[in-house]
């Protein structure tokens, strides 16, 4: 571990001590594992995942061993602590073998991962200031990019069933972002429409 990374991850100790608000400061820790999108892509996806791994420290020492060459644009730990690890205009290496909703490959040419600190196991809950944070980041991305899907692992991994996150993951409370959300597998598949906009009378 890079003396960089053990000064980042006291940090994130101390940050997580004093459970900060929603409005969090995105903490920079970064994965030496990304490399270029293609030409002129464009950003219009966001990948939610669960990192298996338990606390937030084992998942940034894992997006940053040479074993594993795995990364994700931002983790975010039960508290609402986000880190990012690789910068938006880089593709990070988080969906694997992937095919979208609208059959498009390689999702992560054109998507940004977010890795949400839960097991994935036993229905794990995801708690209030996660969500608060996810839904606080994605906000801030849609100013920034043309989001218009947020899709799940487990949707998009090939072949299917290679994945199954992010697990019992409480979709609704992401129905206000107004975006197209897809889940579950492509063999039963969950896609919720954005609700359109009612015109000013």
């Amino acid at each position: 571990m890079s003396v960089l990374t053990a000064m980042a991850l006291v940090l994130l100790g101390q940050r997580a001590a004093k459970h900060r608000s929603s409005t969090r400061q995105v903490i920079w820790i970064p994965s030496p594992f990304f490399n270029e999108r293609p030409a002129g892509t464009v950003i219009d996806t966001v990948v939610i995942h669960h990192t298996s791994l338990a606390t937030l420290n084992e998942v940034v020492q894992r997006f940053q061993n040479p074993e594993f060459k795995v990364s994700s644009h931002y983790i975010i730990d039960r508290d609402g602590t986000v880190v990012q690890m690789v910068d938006l205009s880089q593709r990070a290496y988080h969906a694997g073998k992937s095919i979208d909703v609208e059959g498009r490959p390689n999702v992560n040419d054109f998507s940004i991962g977010i890795e949400l600190v839960n097991t994935g196991v036993g229905a794990e809950p995801y708690p209030a200031r996660q969500i608060s944070s996810l839904t606080t980041l994605i906000t801030q991305l849609k100013r920034k990019h043309k989001i218009r899907i947020v899709t799940s692992h487990e949707y998009v991994a090939e072949p299917v069933g290679r994945k199954n996150d992010p697990f019992a993951f409480p979709w609704m409370k992401l129905k206000r972002l107004g975006l197209k959300m897809v889940y579950g597998t492509k063999k039963a598949p969950v896609i919720v429409e954005p609700q359109a906009k009612m015109p000013h009378v």
